[in-house]
């Protein structure tokens, strides 16, 4: 009985240590470091393990349906982006989707008010705009700079970290400041898929 106890408790003793020094191990981990965009107003996308920028689609051209008649008898249009049905820019569903941009002027709060992450609804071959935003979380990072834009020089230029606070499902999206009146400023656009699973293809 008493080596059945001592087995057991040495046993336990494993354990635990293999648990603490795996969570070291964690701890000691270095974080990623978050690059800085070259360019002022683009959005980038981060890589969820190097903290690298990639290029996401941007949009170059937007296209507007008219609908039905609303009040005082004018026509409602809608918003679409020319071009493919679908982005070129694919992301997978299981990762985390962070996105940075460097502006001029602008601090956490006034950028994290007028920025805009919605839900594309896809019809007729194009991807239109929406009315389903994804709330975001806005943090400034790096250093402020002057100089970098030529039209307002005093202006000291900030990157930000712009990161949805909600996992995204799959489908097309886009990303920009302000749309309004059909204007969405450094809008890109981006897709999302479902998971790809890791095991052998049949």
């Amino acid at each position: 009985m008493k080596s059945r106890f001592l087995r057991t408790a040495f046993i336990l003793l494993l354990v635990l240590s293999a648990t603490a020094s795996s969570n070291q191990f964690a701890s000691q981990a270095p974080p990623i470091t978050l690059q800085e965009p070259n360019q002022l107003g683009v959005f980038f996308r981060v890589d969820p393990t190097t903290g690298a920028l990639s290029a996401v689609e941007t949009v170059k051209k937007l296209g507007f349906k008219k609908g039905p008649v609303g009040s005082f008898g004018r026509y409602l249009y809608t918003t679409f982006i020319e071009g493919d049905t679908k982005s070129p820019i694919r992301f997978p569903s299981n990762e985390t989707q962070t996105f940075v941009v460097r502006v001029t002027g602008r601090t956490p709060d006034t950028l994290g008010s007028d920025v805009r992450l919605m839900q594309l609804t896809v019809q007729d071959g194009k991807r239109f705009f929406t009315t389903t935003y994804i709330p975001l979380d806005v943090k400034g990072y790096g250093q402020l700079v002057y100089g970098l834009n030529p039209h307002a020089r005093n202006l000291g230029a900030m990157s930000f970290k712009v990161t949805p606070l909600a996992r995204l499902a799959p489908g097309e999206y886009a990303l920009g400041e302000g749309y309004s009146g059909g204007i969405f400023g450094g809008a890109c656009a981006f897709g999302i898929d479902g998971s790809v699973s890791s095991g052998p293809a049949k």
